[in-house]
C-alpha cells in the first residue's frame, strides 16, 4: 500500500512544474522537498496563485473600465443632472461594488487559507494580490525563497526561448 502512495505521489509531482523544480533540486534536504511538495500538492500555493492571477485580470479589467468607462460616465452624469455631487458618487459608488465583489470572491475561495485581514486587504484595488502572496509567503520563509528561485529559473527560460525564437523570425526576413 506504501508503495502505491509513493508512486500516486511522485506521479502527481511529476505532472506539476513547480513540484518537479523542488524534487530536482540538490540543495534542500529529503524532508524539506517532501513537505514543499505536500503543501504544492494539497493545492494550498496552487489555489492561492490560482487566485492571485484572477485578481491581476480582474484588476487589468477594472482599471481600463476606471480609465475609459469612469470620466466619461462621470462627465455625462453631471452634465445630465446638472449636479456634481451626484456625478462624484458614481467613481465612489464603483469602488465599493467592485470590493464588495472582490472580498466576497476572495472570501470563498481562501477563506480557510488566510486570514479576514488579509482577505479585506486583497480586495483593494490593483494591488490586493501582494497581500494573499505576502500572507502565504509569511508563513514559510523557505517556500518563498524557492518560489522566487523557480520564478528567476522560468524567467530564464522563456527569456532563452524568446530569443531562439527572435533569432529564427529575423533569420526568415534576411
Amino acid at each position: 500500500m506504501d508503495r502505491e502512495v509513493e508512486n500516486t505521489y511522485q506521479c502527481n509531482c511529476s505532472r506539476d512544474a513547480f513540484c518537479s523544480y523542488v524534487m530536482g533540486r540538490e540543495d534542500i534536504a529529503a524532508s524539506e522537498k517532501d513537505r514543499l511538495a505536500q503543501l504544492v500538492l494539497n493545492n494550498h500555493l496552487a489555489f492561492s496563485l490560482y487566485v492571485c492571477v484572477s485578481l491581476t485580470f480582474w484588476s487589468i479589467f477594472v482599471f481600463w473600465i476606471d480609465l475609459i468607462a469612469m470620466p466619461g460616465l462621470t462627465i455625462y452624469v453631471g452634465y445630465v443632472t446638472n449636479s456634481l455631487k451626484i456625478a462624484a458618487l458614481i467613481p465612489v459608488l464603483f469602488f465599493v461594488l467592485n470590493f464588495i465583489a472582490k472580498f466576497v470572491y476572495i472570501y470563498c475561495r481562501l477563506n480557510r487559507l488566510i486570514p479576514l485581514w488579509a482577505i479585506t486587504a486583497a480586495a483593494l484595488p490593483y494591488v490586493g494580490f501582494v497581500f494573499i502572496l505576502r500572507e502565504q509567503f509569511r508563513k514559510d520563509p523557505e517556500l518563498k525563497s524557492i518560489v522566487i528561485d523557480y520564478l528567476k529559473f522560468k524567467k530564464e527560460i522563456k527569456t532563452r526561448e524568446l530569443k531562439q525564437y527572435v533569432a529564427r523570425f529575423i533569420g526568415r526576413k534576411s
